[in-house]
C-alpha cells in the first residue's frame, strides 16, 4: 500500500511540475491583439524554423497604403552560416544550434512591373514567431543584425499571438538578422496591453498587389550584407533550403506538455484504482 501512495504522490508531482512551467511562461508574455487591417504588408519566403506562418504580420511605419511592397523572410544556410562567421570575427562564441539566421529583404514593384530590394533605410514592423527548438527558453533569446560585418543587438519585444510566443522588432534595413539563445535571462522591451483591443478582421486576399500569374520574381539581389545573396521571393515552401533542425509537425511546445501530463493523470488514476481495491 505503501509504493501506491507514493507512486500517487510522484504522479501528483510530475503532472504538477509539468504544467507549471509553460503556464508561466505564457503568462509572463502577454498577448498582443494584431490590427490586421493595419498588419497589411505582405509577407513571402516564411522561414522554415516555424509552421506558425499564421502568427507572421508585417506593417510599413511610415506608409498605410502597402501596394507593391512585399515582404521577404528567407532562412537559409548561408545566413547562419555568416551570421557565425561574424560573430566569430567579433571574439564571440555562439554553437551551431543555437543560432539561426533570416535574411530579410523589402521589395517594391517599378514601373516595368518587376520588383526590386528597397534602397535605403526601412521602416517595418515585424512580428515573427520564434524557432520552434527555442519555444521553451523565449527569455533567453536575443536578436541581432548583422551590419557592416558586425552583430548588432537590437530591442525587441516578447509577445504571444494567436497563442504563439513571438517577437515583434523594428526592421530598419534590408539585412540578416539572427535568433540566438543564450545562458541568461535577456530583458526585452515590455508591451503595454492595448486598452481596448482592435476588432481583428480576416485576412485580406487581394487588399494588395495580386499574385502574378507566374510568381513574384524579383530581378535584382539586395545590397551585399554579407550572405551568398540568394534571395528567393517564390513561395513554393518545396523549393526551399531544408532547414537544419527537423521539423517535427508540433505547432507549440504545449503539446508536448499535455501528452506528458495525459500519461502521468493516467498512472495516477491507476494507482488511485489499485489503492481503493486494496
Amino acid at each position: 500500500m505503501k509504493h501506491r501512495i507514493t507512486a500517487m504522490i510522484i504522479s501528483i508531482l510530475t503532472i504538477f511540475g509539468l504544467l507549471i512551467k509553460p503556464i508561466m511562461t505564457f503568462a509572463a508574455i502577454s498577448e498582443y491583439k494584431v490590427d490586421e487591417k493595419e498588419y497589411n504588408l505582405r509577407v513571402e519566403d516564411f522561414p522554415t524554423f516555424t509552421a506558425d506562418w499564421d502568427s507572421i504580420y508585417a506593417k510599413m511605419n511610415n506608409r498605410k497604403d502597402t501596394s507593391g511592397y512585399l515582404l521577404s523572410l528567407f532562412d537559409d544556410y548561408d545566413s547562419t552560416d555568416v551570421t557565425l562567421a561574424a560573430f566569430e570575427a567579433q571574439g564571440i562564441s555562439v554553437d551551431a544550434d543555437a543560432c539561426y539566421g533570416v535574411e530579410i529583404t523589402l521589395y517594391k514593384q517599378e514601373a516595368d512591373e518587376e520588383y526590386y530590394p528597397v534602397d535605403g533605410a526601412v521602416n517595418v514592423e515585424l512580428i515573427c514567431p520564434l524557432p520552434d527548438v527555442y519555444l521553451d527558453t523565449p527569455r533567453n533569446v536575443q536578436m541581432y543584425q548583422l551590419e557592416s560585418g558586425r552583430n548588432k543587438p537590437i530591442k525587441f519585444s516578447l509577445v504571444t499571438v494567436n497563442e504563439v510566443i513571438c517577437v515583434k522588432f523594428k526592421v530598419n534595413a534590408n539585412a540578416i538578422y539572427s535568433f540566438v539563445l543564450t545562458d541568461d535571462i535577456v530583458e526585452s522591451e515590455e508591451i503595454p496591453a492595448p486598452s481596448k483591443a482592435p476588432t481583428v478582421t480576416p485576412k485580406p486576399t487581394t487588399s494588395v498587389t495580386p499574385e502574378p500569374t507566374q510568381g513574384v520574381t524579383p530581378t535584382k539581389n539586395p545590397d551585399n550584407t554579407g550572405s551568398s545573396g540568394n534571395t528567393n521571393s517564390n513561395t513554393n515552401q518545396g523549393n526551399r533550403p531544408k532547414d537544419k533542425t527537423p521539423q517535427t509537425g508540433d505547432q507549440t511546445s504545449m503539446v508536448r506538455w499535455l501528452t506528458l501530463s495525459t500519461i502521468s493523470g493516467i498512472g495516477m488514476i491507476w494507482a488511485f484504482y489499485e489503492w481503493k481495491k486494496k
